[in-house]
C-alpha cells in the first residue's frame, strides 16, 4: 500500500518539484493549492502533510492542522521561504533539495515500496546469500588447496635438504 502525502502549496514550481520527487520515490501524492482545498483533502487522513505557510492563510491552517482533533495524528512538515521565529519541530526551509525532502519524509513516515519491489528485493537478497555461500565454499576449497601446496613444498624442501646433506657427505 502506497503512503499518501498531501502537498499544500501555491507555488507551481515547488508543487511540481515535490510531486515529481515524491512520486518517483513511490509515494502517492495529492495537491491542494488553497486553505479550503487543503482542509477538505486533509480529512482523507494522508500519511503526511507538507504545508507551505507561504500561502495565504498558511499560518492559520498550520494552527488548525496542529490543534484540531480532526487532524490529530497526521504528521506535518512546515515549509517556508521566509525565516520563522519559532520554527515548528518538522520544518524545511525553502529552497531545499530533493535529497533533503526525501530524507525528511522518510524519517517521518518511512520508505514506500510496492509488493513487486519487495519481492524483487527478497529474491535479490536470496541470490546474494547463495552467492556468498558459494564464495565461502570456494574460499575454503582454495585454503585447503593452498595448505596442500604448502605441505607439498615443505616435503619437497625436506627431501631437498636430505639430498644436499647426502651430497655433502
Amino acid at each position: 500500500m502506497k503512503r499518501r502525502i498531501l502537498i499544500i502549496e501555491n507555488d507551481p514550481y515547488y508543487t511540481a518539484f515535490m510531486k515529481a520527487v515524491l512520486s518517483s520515490a513511490n509515494y502517492e501524492v495529492e495537491v491542494a493549492e488553497d486553505v479550503d482545498g487543503a482542509k477538505r483533502k486533509a480529512k482523507g487522513k494522508p500519511s503526511l502533510i507538507l504545508l507551505s505557510v507561504d500561502l495565504p492563510g498558511g499560518f492559520k491552517l498550520f494552527e488548525t492542522l496542529k490543534n484540531s482533533s480532526e487532524f490529530k495524528g497526521i504528521p506535518l512538515i512546515v515549509l517556508s521561504s521566509v525565516p520563522i521565529k519559532e520554527k515548528p519541530m518538522n520544518f524545511l526551509s525553502k529552497p531545499f533539495t530533493d535529497e533533503e525532502l526525501l530524507e525528511r519524509v522518510q524519517n517521518i513516515i518511512g520508505f514506500t515500496i510496492t509488493e513487486e519491489e519487495f519481492m524483487r528485493i527478497q529474491e535479490e537478497l536470496l541470490n546474494l546469500t547463495r552467492e556468498k555461500a558459494d564464495l565461502e565454499r570456494k574460499l575454503r576449497d582454495m585454503e585447503k588447496e593452498l595448505e596442500n601446496e604448502r605441505e607439498k613444498r615443505r616435503k619437497f624442501i625436506e627431501e631437498l635438504k636430505k639430498l644436499i646433506y647426502e651430497f655433502e657427505k
